[in-house]
C-alpha cells in the first residue's frame, strides 16, 4: 500500500507553503491558499520588482495581498464580464487573476487553492493578446507539479465552474 500525504503534512515538510490572509476583526480564514517553494521564491524575489501601471495605482504586490486577503476571508469574488479573476482549463487546472498577475494551480478540496506557477500578464501576452504557448506551458507545469505531490486521488476537484471549487462566487459586477 502506498502512503499518501495530507496537505498539512506537505506544509509541515515544506513542499507547500500556506499564505495566510491579513484578516480584519471578526473575520475568519474560510479559504486556503498554498504555494510551492518555487512560487514563494518568485513572490519574494521577482514580484517586488514588478512595477505598478502608474504612480497612483497599487503595486502588483499590494493588489495580490488584497486579493489574497479577500480570497482567504471568503469574500465573494465579484467581477464584471470583462475581467474574470478565475478561469478553468482542462484537467482541473485553474487560473486566478489580478490585473497584472496570473496564478496557475488547482483545487484539491473546495476552497483550497494550490498555486504551482505564477506569471506576469506581460509574460503570457503578446501585443495584448494571450500567448497560447506560454499559457499552455503554465498549465503543463501545474499538471507536472501536481503529479509529483503524494496526494490521494483524485488530486483535484473536477468541475468547470467557479462554484464547483469555491464558495461565495458571484458573476455580477
Amino acid at each position: 500500500m502506498t502512503y499518501m500525504a495530507t496537505l498539512l503534512e506537505l506544509e509541515r515538510n515544506g513542499e507547500l507553503i500556506r499564505l495566510r490572509p491579513n484578516l480584519k476583526p471578526r473575520e475568519q480564514e474560510l479559504r486556503t491558499f498554498m504555494v510551492t517553494p518555487e512560487v514563494r521564491d518568485w513572490l519574494n524575489d521577482i514580484l517586488p520588482k514588478v512595477p505598478a501601471g502608474s504612480a497612483k495605482e497599487l503595486t502588483p504586490m499590494e493588489k495580490l495581498i488584497d486579493f489574497l486577503n479577500r480570497y482567504g476571508a471568503g469574500h465573494r469574488l465579484l467581477y464584471p464580464v470583462a475581467f474574470r479573476p478565475i478561469q478553468h482549463f482542462k484537467h482541473g487546472v485553474w487560473e486566478l487573476k489580478t490585473p497584472e498577475l496570473r496564478l496557475f494551480g488547482w483545487f484539491p478540496k473546495n476552497d483550497v487553492f494550490i498555486c504551482a506557477s505564477i506569471a506576469t500578464l506581460d509574460d503570457i501576452k503578446i501585443n495584448g493578446k494571450p500567448n497560447k504557448e506560454a499559457v499552455n506551458n503554465q498549465r503543463k507545469k501545474v499538471s507536472f507539479v501536481r503529479s509529483k505531490l503524494p496526494l490521494d486521488e483524485p488530486k483535484y476537484i473536477p468541475g468547470r465552474e467557479p462554484e464547483d471549487v469555491l464558495s461565495a462566487c458571484d458573476y455580477r459586477s
